[in-house]
């Protein structure tokens, strides 16, 4: 009876074997696709002119000043663009100055202080560029108190893809 299991073992254990060995001789094959490239886009937005677009240096009450002021899409994505104005602090004046912002459509995208001017969500296809016209104004009703004052403001803009935001 011994001998019988010790058979039947054998027998099993040849025939797992020969089965493993025969599964190891299959046909095989691989193949690659190659050449998979991936390049990010571009945000880049670029003004003109870069500096200075509205200066004025005697200015009366009642007196306004203009300038028109390019945005252009230079990177390679569609992107949204936003614009604030950052003053130096050295008077109150950006508060009284008014200022009006248009499109070259003459349409008024913002009218009020330039101290707090903002511009938001304005779009533009990669290659593109739009004009703003910016009018700064001082007041007819300004008084004595913002005599012999200046101020110098930066208007700030940044830009966000659109794609997947």
């Amino acid at each position: 009876m011994r001998r019988k299991i010790m058979v039947s073992l054998l027998v099993i254990a040849v025939t797992a074997v020969m089965v493993g060995g025969a599964s190891l001789a299959i046909f095989t094959d691989s193949a690659s696709n190659t050449g998979n490239t991936f390049a990010t886009g571009t945000v880049d937005i670029a003004l003109s002119p870069a500096s200075a677009l509205v200066t004025h240096g005697n200015m009366a009450p009642g007196d306004s000043v203009s300038g028109d002021l390019t945005v252009t899409n230079s990177g390679s994505l569609e992107l949204r663009y936003a614009m604030t104005t950052t003053g130096d602090d050295a008077s109150t004046l950006d508060e009284q100055l008014e200022c009006t912002i248009k499109d070259s459509s003459d349409t008024v995208l913002y009218t009020g202080p330039l101290s707090g001017a903002q511009l938001g969500d304005r779009v533009l296809d990669s290659g593109d560029s739009e004009v703003l016209t910016f009018i700064v104004e001082l007041p007819l009703d300004t008084d004595n108190d913002y005599q012999g004052q200046s101020c110098t403001v930066s208007f700030d803009f940044a830009a966000e893809q659109t794609a997947n935001n």
